[in-house]
C-alpha cells in the first residue's frame, strides 16, 4: 500500500484499527516512528555513525503537518542530514486502545 494513505491512516484515525494496521505496514516499509517528534522516519542512506545508543546519518520523514505556524506547507517528505536518531526515541510496540 502507498505510505501516504498509511500516514493519513495513522494520523487520522487515531486509537482505531486502521492505525494500528497503518503502523504495522509502514514499519514493514522499514518507517520507524519517532516519538519525540511524533514523525515517521526512514533511512535515506546507510548511517555514518553507529552505536549502541543511536545512529546517525541522512533520513527521510514525513511532514504530517497541514500547515506550521511560519505558514509552511507540510504533507510531504522532508530530508534531514546528518541526523541523530536515538533508540530510546524509537517507538517499538504495536497496540491498540482498548
Amino acid at each position: 500500500m502507498d505510505p501516504e494513505c498509511l500516514f493519513f491512516a495513522f494520523y487520522f484515525q487515531p486509537d482505531s484499527l486502521q492505525q494500528y494496521l497503518a503502523a504495522h505496514e509502514l514499519k514493514r516499509q522499514s518507517w520507524r516512528f519517532h516519538k519525540q517528534h511524533n514523525a515517521w522516519f526512514q533511512r535515506f542512506t546507510e548511517p555514518q555513525i553507529t552505536s549502541e545508543e543511536y545512529e546517525q546519518g541522512a533520513y527521510v520523514y514525513f511532514d504530517y503537518n497541514i500547515v506550521h505556524d511560519d505558514l509552511q506547507t507540510g504533507w510531504c517528505y522532508r530530508r534531514k542530514e546528518n541526523f541523530t536518531f536515538r533508540y530510546d526515541a524509537l517507538e517499538d510496540e504495536l497496540r491498540t486502545q482498548s
